[in-house]
């Protein structure tokens, strides 16, 4: 046995040239610091899988993450807002399923006065497709969740039973020998360990998938409400009938606004989102900066805005300047690592975590990054350590 594990432990080393250890700010050494101020200058070197330098440790925390983006705009007069048909049920990044929505009601014709935010529109969906549908995919869900869980419970046993051989090791007569046999059982252990934690990653991905099928499914059961978004007159209606089949992006009718002024602007580094609020600040010739709150009235750019305050001789005077401002996102409650932690490998991400002093790879599903913060959707805990790069 002594012989055999021998050669299976060079094999593994060879894999790593010497002096491939964890390098902190002050050289490679044996066991972690704990230091106050975050440093992990003393990373153990015992695990062959800690290759990344490392001068920095953060925990994982809950807090809040928010981005806010700016862009310059214009005076936009006359304008007209086209109403289209628009599915968001599913949600921003979520899977869309291929339903057919049918017209149910239209609440206006050519000439009627709105305001913002009446129901001009309804679409429905064949509820009974839908709630077959949604059956199909708890049942999936269940399998698959079953399935994981099965699949957990036998690697872990083989996690176990490897490290109680590391166990057994120890106690053997032949000192050199047992210490090989534990290397050995202890690498097997970590192996069966990375290999479950990329396992989880990928399967709790596919369930997201699958959860945000069935969300949209439900959803979808409520309807679609296409709404006025400001106050005007409505005019070249489409021609539709109750059960007219929608595509996505179909033009239902044009929106004349009651105050025909708006402002328009390119996306540039902001992602305009239909309906989404920002503020306008102008500027004029003498420096005075005013702020005024705005919505996005449309999907397509460029994208014009509703703004509730000021006037068009004060946004179109010589020398004043637009520019609007919106939050990208803004979380208030998530688990957060700093962005350096986070590594790219191929379409995967990963971090290593600081475990009794031993740097252990961990496969994450990443969130949303305001450049020094990363959400993290799955794959840690609050209050694990990981290494910053």
């Amino acid at each position: 046995m002594a012989g055999t594990a021998c050669a299976a432990l060079l094999a593994a080393m060879a894999l790593f040239p010497a002096g491939c250890g964890i390098s902190g700010a002050g050289g490679s050494v044996g066991q972690a610091s704990g230091q106050a101020n975050g440093q992990a200058d003393l990373i153990s070197v015992s695990d062959i899988h800690a290759r990344e330098t490392v001068s920095q440790t953060a925990e994982c925390v809950r807090g809040p993450i928010r981005k806010e983006s700016g862009v310059g705009a214009k005076a936009a007069y006359p304008y007209a807002i086209k109403i289209v048909y628009k599915d968001d049920t599913a949600g921003e990044g979520k899977a869309k399923l291929d339903y057919t929505a049918r017209l149910g009601e239209v609440n206006v014709k050519n000439g009627s006065s709105v305001k913002a935010g009446d129901v001009l529109a309804t679409f429905v969906f064949d509820a009974d497709a839908l709630n077959i549908r949604a059956e199909q995919l708890a049942i999936q869900i269940k399998a698959l969740t079953d399935a994981v869980s099965a699949e957990k419970e036998r690697r872990e046993k083989q996690i176990s039973d490897a490290e109680a051989q590391i166990g057994q090791a120890a106690t053997g007569e032949d000192a050199a020998a047992a210490d090989i046999d534990a290397e050995i059982a202890r690498v097997t252990a970590d192996k069966i360990r990375d290999d479950l934690d990329y396992y989880l990653y990928t399967q709790d991905e596919a369930l997201a998938e699958l959860n945000a099928k069935l969300d949209e499914a439900n959803a979808k059961l409520a309807g679609v409400e296409i709404k006025a978004p400001a106050d005007g007159v409505i005019g070249e209606l489409a021609a539709m009938r109750a059960g007219f089949e929608a595509t996505d992006g179909f033009i239902l009718m044009t929106l004349y606004p009651a105050d025909e002024f708006m402002l328009a602007a390119a996306s540039g580094a902001l992602s305009f989102r239909y309906n989404m609020p920002v503020t306008l600040t102008v500027k004029d010739g003498a420096g005075k900066q005013t702020d005024y709150p705005a919505a996005v009235v449309s999907d397509a750019e460029p994208f014009y805005l509703a703004v509730g305050g000021g006037s068009r001789a004060e946004f179109t005077a010589k020398n004043t300047t637009l520019n609007v401002t919106g939050e990208q996102y803004d979380l208030v409650d998530v688990l957060l690592v700093p962005a350096a932690a986070v590594i790219q490998e191929d379409k995967k991400k990963y971090v290593n975590i600081l475990e009794d002093g031993i740097l252990k790879k961990r496969y994450v599903q990443a969130g949303l990054s305001d450049g020094t913060s990363t959400q993290i959707i799955s794959g840690l805990d609050e209050g694990q350590v990981v290494a910053v790069r």
